[in-house]
């Protein structure tokens, strides 16, 4: 705080400057002085005086000392308080100061009153300096943050507060404040967020969706009442909308993993019983001499070998790839993802349509890559079909750099 002090009298000279001239009343000065010694030699004079000069160290001296200097027609006395040591008062007359009655109680007395005079305006400034920086931090959080009372009245918002404050034709910050609250939407005020917090005071948060469809976490801090019996409360607000999505993309994420984990086992089921009735299909093939069954025969084997041909390219499709830096060929990637996904697309009405450029070369790609994002995309594209039904079209070509 020392180092404080000169900048405080530098700012704060109206008081600095009433308190010499009710001392130049009081006792008839014709000039009063105040000389800083706490940071510099610098000099506030009550008359504008060219002719300030540096104190000698016995006149510095005194300020350590409980006791007054007469110098000429000058007096000085210390200006210090239990707490700091601030500087030197100088007071002028026309003659020497021994002519006149004047107590050195007094004198000191007045040394001391100064001192508190500037602690009274370094500890102002410390508090107008405080909250000037807690102003800034309130500001300068980019979220919602505001102060309220228990009525959802509010007492200061910050810039961030603005978005949630959007107030329609008519309509106050407060009532826009409770529309985000949403207690305009709820049947029983007492459920509402800020009902419980008044009912416990204690620290609550809770997660809202407004009308936009946007997502909040909402947090109300009670702040103590000490003298006052009115509650205020800190209402911090944090978007989470992006949040929300990206979890709900992990959950899917999981989803479809656990899909194809279960896939492979029921791959592995079904493989195991169709093996089974491939090898009594070429049983019954060699006892049978009916041309009539034989056709029939041909047709089951037919069908055995396509959910054969399934569950491989399920299977294929459910394994973890291994990530191998080269070269693939997109036609070939796109036509074995179309076979996993034709018998899907057929059941649920959906047209899967595929128009493939022949001849195209080889693109620097992994295959296990590639078709992972192509079982994406007709994964999303399925279930937005899977109500209407539709077109689903994918097509390769080659494009020529510009």
């Amino acid at each position: 705080p020392l180092f404080q002090a000169e900048d405080v009298i530098r700012d704060d000279l109206e008081g600095l400057v009433g308190s010499e001239m009710c001392i130049r009343d009081r006792f008839e000065a014709t000039q009063v002085v105040y000389h800083c010694n706490v940071t510099s030699e610098r000099a506030y004079a009550w008359l504008e005086d060219d002719r300030l000069e540096q104190l000698s160290d016995e006149i510095k001296a005194i300020l350590w000392n409980d006791t007054t200097l007469s110098i000429e027609n000058t007096l000085y006395l210390p200006v210090k308080s239990q707490e700091s040591h601030w500087g030197i008062l100088a007071i002028s007359w026309g003659e020497p100061p021994e002519n006149r009655d004047i107590d050195t109680a007094v004198l000191l007395a007045l040394g001391q009153q100064v001192a508190i005079l500037f602690e009274n305006i370094q500890a102002f400034s410390n508090v107008r300096f405080q909250n000037d920086m807690l102003q800034s931090v309130f500001e300068g959080i980019s979220d919602p943050l505001l102060l309220i009372d228990a009525n959802c009245r509010i007492l200061m918002a910050n810039k961030g507060s603005r978005d949630i404050l959007l107030t329609k034709e008519n309509e106050s910050r407060d009532k826009a404040l409770e529309r985000f609250l949403g207690f305009r939407r709820q049947k029983k005020t007492n459920d509402s967020l800020l009902a419980r917090l008044l009912k416990k005071e204690e620290p609550l948060n809770k997660e809202i969706e407004t009308r936009d469809h946007l997502f909040f976490r909402v947090y109300l801090y009670p702040l103590p009442k000490r003298e006052q019996n009115v509650l205020r409360i800190v209402l911090y607000a944090r978007e989470i909308t992006m949040e929300k999505q990206m979890m709900q993309r992990m959950q899917q994420a999981e989803r479809l993993s656990a899909i194809g984990k279960m896939a492979a086992g029921v791959a592995h089921e079904i493989n195991n019983p169709m093996g089974v009735i491939s090898c009594y299909i070429d049983l019954v093939k060699d006892a049978v001499s009916s041309p009539e069954i034989m056709e029939d025969i041909r047709v089951i084997e037919k069908q055995t070998k396509n959910v054969q041909k399934v569950v491989r390219d399920l299977l294929k499709l459910s394994r973890q790839k291994q990530v191998i830096s080269g070269k693939c060929s997109i036609n070939d990637v796109v036509t074995d993802a179309i076979k996993v996904f034709q018998a899907q697309s057929a059941s649920e009405e959906i047209r899967l349509t595929a128009q493939l450029q022949a001849g195209l070369s080889l693109i620097k790609c992994d295959a296990g890559i590639l078709e992972q994002i192509l079982t994406n995309l007709w994964i999303n594209a399925f279930d937005a079909l899977q109500e209407t039904g539709g077109d689903v079209r994918i097509s390769t070509r080659y494009v020529a750099d510009r």
